[in-house]
């Protein structure tokens, strides 16, 4: 019988109690509790090993995420496990949550957390994230757009006043998408980040995304 701290893996054909789509064949880890049934039964609560961690569908991490369950343990019955050997070490557990956590950061904050983790799902080491957003944006919010200026105050502007985006420039490494802006009778470049819009609807959707991201991001 399975003791804590035992290496175990799940047999062949044995599927997530919760949702039956995920396959756990082979998947490893160990042994964090066990608790006995009445009816003889033994439930065991498996931490899964950094291998496992890595290796689970994004599709299984969102289902995770969004319904409230810890995708790194689970309860399985003993007769759903065999014996396995320890193939990793804790601080490979650890630094594979963490790497995990990064990369699903957004799946647990709504159907906005959805959108801008699948812009930074869209980017791999060849591809700054803020090309992409700036791509996004060009693509999918129509022009002008209403917004207010809430930078520092200065002799051009002031905070507050009433601005329209009219264009997408160009991006920067610390200031994000700068974005052209026309105030009063003249055209000026700013952060996009400095800018509030007046009304978030489906054309201005994505420059909210942005903002919130950029404003975590920073």
């Amino acid at each position: 019988m399975f003791q804590v701290n035992d290496y175990i893996q799940v047999k062949t054909g044995v599927k997530d109690p919760d949702n039956t789509q995920f396959d756990l064949s082979g998947w490893q880890g160990r042994v964090l509790e066990t608790e006995p049934q009445e009816n003889g039964e033994l439930l065991v609560t498996i931490l899964w090993d950094s291998i496992t961690l890595l290796a689970q569908p994004k599709d299984f991490l969102e289902d995770c995420l969004l319904g409230g369950y810890d995708f790194s343990e689970m309860t399985l019955f003993a007769r759903e496990l065999e014996p396995a050997t320890k193939r990793d070490t804790e601080e490979d557990r650890i630094f594979a949550l963490q790497e995990i956590q990064d990369a699903t950061f957004w799946l647990d904050a709504g159907e906005q957390g959805k959108r801008i983790q699948a812009i930074e799902d869209a980017c791999d080491e060849n591809t700054d994230i803020l090309d992409v957003w700036l791509d996004h944006l060009i693509q999918n919010v129509p022009l002008p757009v209403k917004a207010q200026y809430m930078g520092d105050s200065n002799s051009l502007i002031k905070e507050g006043d009433a601005v329209e985006i009219t264009g997408f420039s160009e991006v920067q490494e610390i200031y994000g998408v700068i974005v052209s802006v026309k105030y009063k009778d003249n055209w000026q470049e700013f952060p996009l980040g400095s800018l509030h819009i007046e009304e978030i609807n489906e054309n201005t959707q994505a420059l909210d995304d942005y903002l919130v991201w950029f404003a975590e991001a920073g």
